[in-house]
Order: structure tokens, then sequence, then C-alpha cells
């Protein structure tokens, strides 16, 4: 459910002002919270519970990823070249740990103006998928690594995709960072000699990195912005751990007479006063 922004006004003045970043922020964040706070009324933790979430958001942070997802808002042939284009993108983050626009072109996905590149791949690629694994071994590692992982050989044809619509590849990007648990990077790509303009990936800095690496590619940093690495928190634990020295004499004391072995005239005591106690309850049941 989406508040009425008009009527919580007040409500972000009082609590941050002029900052108008923070108030936005806070306002967007209602709807997230309201649907936590909903999941959370059918009490997940107690048995498993399907929980569908009718909408365009999906609290990753606090329910995980989905374990699936339907977009019934995209109709006709686009549609399906969309969720082709999203089944192959899913296979390389999985593979890689990461995604951009370059690899998808020889996964066979291009947007609308790549007509270029498209033709590109029909001369270079579509052969070498053609001839199947049989003809493999003459591919560079690199983009044998790319058409295995999207089942280019697989049984049935494998074609370039166009995805016509505007924004689909932000759209897909999104949803590539939401269902795996990736942070959303931003890239450069050279175009005629210089950097282009900003395209959306999903990944950390480290891992593209080591990828250029394996594959002998140039790395620039200054065409990359995003997160370093995942982030790790370590905990180190004494296996022995050392007495307190400042425990005097008459600590030492105490913890002997609650954890030490008992005296015959303490356990008598103990028995004496429980016996005691059972009277007492008796004499009182009865006089009730």
């Amino acid at each position: 459910m989406t508040p009425n922004r008009a009527e919580l006004v007040d409500t972000e003045l009082a609590l941050f002002g002029g900052d108008q970043a923070a108030r936005d922020k806070w306002f967007s964040d209602l709807g997230r919270r309201d649907l936590i706070q909903s999941t959370a009324r059918v009490r997940p933790v107690l048995a498993p519970k399907t929980v569908i979430v009718l909408g365009k958001d999906w609290p990753i942070e606090s329910l995980g990823a989905p374990s699936f997802t339907l977009d019934g808002r995209r109709k006709g042939g686009s549609s399906q070249a969309e969720e082709e284009a999203y089944r192959r993108l899913r296979a390389l983050a999985e593979e890689f740990g990461f995604i951009f626009s370059e690899m998808a072109y020889v996964a066979g996905i291009f947007m609308a103006g790549e007509e270029a590149a498209m033709e590109d791949w029909r001369e270079r690629l579509a052969p070498l998928v053609a001839q199947g694994k049989t003809h493999l071994e003459k591919a560079p590692t690199l983009i044998k690594s790319i058409l295995i992982s999207v089942g280019a050989f697989s049984e049935g044809v494998f074609s370039p995709l166009r995805l016509a619509r505007k924004g689909t590849w932000p759209r897909l990007m999104a949803k590539l960072a939401d269902e795996l648990g990736l942070p959303s990077l931003d890239y450069l790509p050279r175009i005629g000699g210089g950097p282009g303009r900003p395209q959306a990936a999903v990944g950390y800095l480290s891992t593209v990195r080591e990828f250029c690496e394996t594959y002998s590619l140039p790395w620039n940093s200054d065409l990359w912005s995003g997160e370093e690495s995942a982030k790790t928190i370590t905990y180190f634990i004494d296996p022995e751990p050392k007495e307190d020295p400042a425990m005097t004499a008459e600590m030492e004391a105490i913890r002997e007479a609650i954890f030490g072995p008992w005296t015959e005239e303490q356990l008598q005591g103990i028995i004496e006063d429980f016996e005691n106690s059972l009277e007492i309850k008796v004499s009182f049941a009865q006089a009730a």
C-alpha cells in the first residue's frame, strides 16, 4: 500500500526539516516497511509459509530472494525475448559473478540501435554455434565459456535477441541484483576510442578485475564504479579464556561456596529447611 504523501508532509518536516533527500528516502521506504510488517503477521518463523507480493517491490534485505517472479505487464513477442534474455543473463551472472553489456553481446543479447553489433554476431559467432560442440575448440576460451553458460549448444535454435523497449537493460540488471543479491555497477564502454554513456551492470569490482586477469583482458578502473567486494565480519574467539586477575580472595570464597562440594553439615541444613517448608505448606492446606 502506497501512503498519501500529502498527509505526511508535517511528519517529514518534523523528522528531517529541509533535507529533501532524507525525506524522499523515508517516504519511499514506508511501503516496504508496511510490506515487511504484513509478512511478519503470518508468523513465517513458526512454519513454512507462501508469501505472494503483487507489485514491483520485493524486500530482499528482509525476506531474501523470491523463489520465482511472474511479470504480467509485458505482452507479445518482446516479452518472450526479454524472458529469454534474462535467462541467459542470469546464467552468466551465476557463472562469472557479474554481468555487463559486452558479455551480453557474446550471449546474443542486443538493444535497439545495436544492429551493427548484432550483424557482427551473426557473421562471427552464429556459424560457430551452428557447427555445434565439435568445433568449439576453435573459439577463444572466454567466448567458449559464455556460450556454454547460456546453453548455446543445447537443443533448439540459438538466435540473437533484440530488446527494443527503452529501459529494458536497466530493468534486467535491477532484477538480477535483487534476485541474486549482487550490487549494482556502472560501466563506461569504450566507443570510438573514448568512454561512452554509463551502462548498468551488476557484481563486485574485485570480481570484474579478477575476470579480466583470468582472461588477459585490459582492466581500467576509471571505467567502473561500484562496491569493491562483499563485506565480511570476522570473529576471534579465545579457546582458553584467561582468569580475571582482579578476582579477590572474597570472590573466590563466594564461588567456592556456590560451586564447590557441600559439607555434610550444609546438606543436613538444606534437608531441614526443605522439611520445614513442607510442614508449613501442609499446615496451610489443612487450615484452608
